[in-house]
């Protein structure tokens, strides 16, 4: 009769590290010019997503009298969180003056990690992806930290 013991002698094939979580640091930037009576402003919410839960995460605000430049440092998030970035002229709709001048423009744009990501822009036009009159002009960017 014969038998066979086997032994380990190095770790197990259970793995008890935690998986790293990605991370990513978000800023926004923004740029304007030629904002007088457009009552420009920015907002920027996020979503933080944990364990199936979400809640409020760190947030900016900020109103432009003429021009605007610029950046703000909003955070570092994880995989399954969300931020928001918009900016709006307040104080035109699609029938009331004052209209925005050719040549104004109020733009936000994600950088993450150092590089460029999304962005939207506000101009005469009133037209383009993201941009709506909801009743005033706005354009709205989100950045899904997953998607990236």
């Amino acid at each position: 009769m014969s038998s066979l013991v086997l032994a380990s002698c190095g770790k197990d094939n259970k793995n008890d590290d935690p998986i790293p979580v990605k991370t990513h640091v978000v800023s926004v930037r923004v740029a304007g010019r030629d904002l007088a009576g457009l009552g420009a402003e920015l907002q920027v919410t996020s979503q933080l997503v944990a364990g199936g839960k979400s809640q409020e995460g760190p947030q900016a605000a900020d109103q432009y009298i003429d021009t605007a430049d610029k950046t703000y440092n909003i955070g570092t998030f994880s995989n399954a969180d969300v931020v928001t970035a918009t900016i709006a002229f307040k104080n035109v709709t699609r029938t009331s003056s004052p209209r925005p001048p050719l040549s104004s423009a109020l733009a936000v744009v994600f950088i993450i990690d150092g590089q460029t990501n999304q962005s939207v822009t506000l101009d005469a036009k009133g037209i383009g992806s993201g941009v709506s009159y909801t009743p005033y002009l706005s354009g709205t960017t989100a950045v899904q930290m997953d998607k990236l």
